[in-house]
């Protein structure tokens, strides 16, 4: 016989087997059989506990060797994890923070736009927003109210600007102060 590929010898008492040269693996059972070492020299990876020159078969090896893989995995993806969510974190900051000084910017642009007619000199202003009302003629009156009237003017820069001239009033009960309060709540509610 030169290649046996299968022996059932089940219900037997070996005392001896020689297995060697077969290029097995796994463990040797626990008999005194299998107990010399050349009954199984030249395979591949027998191992058992009952044999000498084995080395011996520990089942939770394997597992174990698998736990520091499995470890190491989980590492990695929790390192990954963190370092996305913190890449992530930080884009949204930025983005946000350049939004926030983009808009701040052209909040003060506007502001610094609508108030620049306010940088001259008081009087030079006056008299420009004289000539663009025409001396506040009605032909440039755009409406009239309890406190006063309101004027069209275009300034010297092609700028046109609507200027409230307001109503002096001769009342000495408080008239100036109530004219003052209404004039403040009336800017108040168109800026």
């Amino acid at each position: 016989m030169n290649h046996l590929e299968s022996l059932d010898l089940s219900q037997n008492i070996l005392t001896f087997a020689d297995i060697s040269y077969n290029q097995l693996e796994g463990p040797l059972p626990n008999i005194k059989a299998f107990a010399p070492f050349e009954a199984f020299i030249n395979n591949k990876g027998l191992c058992g506990s009952n044999v000498t020159h084995l080395r011996p078969c520990n089942a939770s090896r394997k597992k174990a060797s698998r736990f520091p893989v499995l470890i190491i995995i989980l590492l990695l993806v929790s390192a990954i994890l963190f370092l996305s969510t913190f890449i992530i974190g930080i884009y949204f900051l930025v983005h946000k923070l350049r939004k926030k000084t983009t808009k701040s910017t052209l909040e003060a642009a506007d502001v610094k736009d609508l108030f620049a007619i306010w940088g001259h000199d008081g009087e030079l202003l006056y008299e420009h927003i004289i000539q663009g009302t025409d001396n506040f003629s009605s032909k440039q009156c755009i409406g009239t109210g309890g406190y006063g009237t309101v004027y069209k003017a275009e300034l010297p820069n092609g700028r046109v600007v609507s200027v409230k001239k307001l109503h002096y009033s001769s009342d000495q009960d408080g008239g100036d102060m109530a004219d003052l309060k209404a004039f403040k709540s009336e800017i108040h509610a168109l800026t």
